[in-house]
């Protein structure tokens, strides 16, 4: 979905990061601090100005979990937009509605 919505966006989706966070190999799946850890190691080793994130619910939850780490975790001063944008279980209309919380440490 990402990638999807990154091409439509018109990026280069060969240099695209992503990662997997602690919870996805946890029984419960909960998160947890070391989750909100995971995310700070990855922006810190990429350090994007732009991030993409799904904000819709699926079936179990992922995306959800994934915006709420990126919302409580305290971002860099590098990042400067966060995207939201809708997954494959979200109904889509004919127009385009892009979302972006506009990030500022200042």
């Amino acid at each position: 979905e990402a990638l999807s919505a990154l091409t439509v966006l018109g990026y280069n989706i060969d240099n695209i990061e992503h990662e997997n966070f602690p919870f996805y190999n946890t029984a419960d799946r909960k998160t947890s601090i070391d989750d909100n850890k995971k995310m700070l190691e990855f922006l810190d080793k990429i350090k994007p100005q732009h991030i993409f994130v799904c904000g819709d619910n699926d079936p179990k939850g992922t995306h959800k979990k994934c915006f709420n780490i990126l919302k409580t975790t305290s971002l860099p001063n590098y990042v400067k937009k966060i995207w939201i944008y809708k997954g494959a279980w979200e109904t889509w209309d004919n127009k385009y509605d892009l979302k972006f919380l506009h990030y500022n440490n200042h």
